[in-house]
């Protein structure tokens, strides 16, 4: 089998290989500067040292996309571990308690947030820097219609999947008498409604956009705006080992990398991703809580409408404008898709999203 892998470096990194001046407009991402030769002459002293080059890694292309599937598995392994062990003291401590309810969810969100998070980041610190040799767009702001359509088009695409996965489990309970389990339906019923709209609407956006959008987007921009939206959804997507969640957060994975690649802000994309989950859970849940279920079942079937609504417009804006989208190659070419799912940090991640998503059906 032939894959396809990074040329030897040269000496400064890949910075080297095709300097691209930043574009300043690109407020939230730093670009390093591009390295130039010296003159053959020089004219004048110099006053400032020349600007430091991406540094160089000692990974190819393939095993680069094998460590951004690996601190995906450590993101959800330990996370899962870490979280499990706090809730459950807590839970152990004071099984009767109120405080319970508060604490243990929070305590989960802690070892995923605040332990597997900063450890995730250090197993991706290795990889370079790709943006400075991206062939990016120049940088386009949507306006507030735009931005509406496109979360509540995702939202559309989440209930479409919703009912798929809705219906697989009405089947397979009725052929086998199963039950399959939801394991973020049972997060949210056992904890109080604080904890969960702190989860839900503040730590998920802010982390998630963080890690799968704005550094994937930076170690993988040179490969191209296609591998990099479907391959950072993909993790996103398998990330949250879930049956009933994989699919919809592999399409809104999709929907957010593509506002990151056309916007170069990742602040938009944690302000989509909070209105997401405010829209499609946030605001059931207080409804619920304040109100009553029927008020929180009104209120998920005006936002279903609206939501497909919104997808038929943006499916037909897509098709119409798909030639003006600038899905054009990037600078490097990509490894084969089964040079990348075979690499050993690919193989331990679907592992353990097997595992956790077979569990969560089991025992959720």
């Amino acid at each position: 089998m032939t894959t396809i892998d990074f040329a030897p470096l040269p000496p400064g990194g890949l910075a080297a290989q095709s300097p691209v001046t930043p574009d300043p407009a690109r407020a939230d991402i730093t670009l390093p500067a591009p390295v130039t030769s010296p003159p053959t002459v020089p004219t004048a002293p110099a006053t400032a040292p020349a600007p430091a080059a991406v540094p160089a890694s000692t990974l190819t292309p393939t095993k680069a996309f094998g460590r951004m599937a690996l601190a995906a598995t450590v993101f959800v392994l330990v996370g899962s571990l870490a979280g499990g062990l706090l809730s459950g003291l807590v839970g152990g401590l004071a099984p009767d308690s109120p405080a319970a309810n508060w604490a243990a969810p929070l305590l989960a969100a802690v070892g995923l947030y605040g332990v597997a998070f900063p450890l995730a980041l250090l197993v991706l610190r290795s990889l370079p820097d790709t943006v400075a040799l991206a062939r990016l767009p120049q940088p386009r702001t949507p306006s507030p219609l735009a931005f509406a359509v496109l979360v509540l088009a995702a939202l559309g695409a989440s209930y479409a999947c919703n009912w798929l996965t809705a219906g697989v489990q009405a089947l397979v309970a009725h052929l086998t008498g199963f039950e399959m389990g939801n394991a973020l339906v049972t997060t949210l019923d056992a904890g109080a409604l604080g904890p969960n709209l702190a989860l839900v609407l503040v730590a998920a956006p802010l982390v998630e956009e963080f890690l799968f959008r704005r550094t994937l987007y930076r170690k993988l921009a040179c490969f191209g705006p296609k591998v990099f939206i479907f391959y950072s959804a993909a993790l996103f997507g398998l990330m949250h080992s879930n049956f009933f969640q994989i699919g919809y957060a592999f399409l809104l994975g999709v929907a957010l990398a593509g506002l990151v690649w056309w916007t170069g802000r990742s602040r938009l994309n944690v302000a989509a991703h909070m209105l997401y989950n405010l829209l499609g859970g946030g605001m059931a849940l207080v409804l619920a809580s304040v109100v009553g279920d029927g008020a929180a079942t009104a209120w998920g079937v005006g936002v279903m409408l609206a939501g497909v609504a919104a997808l038929i417009v943006a499916v037909g804006w897509l098709v119409r404008h798909r030639h003006a989208l600038g899905l054009t190659p990037g600078a490097y070419p990509a490894p084969r898709i089964r040079a990348i799912v075979t690499t050993p940090g690919f193989l331990v991640f679907a592992v353990v999203v097997l595992f956790g998503t077979v569990s969560n059906l089991l025992w959720s």
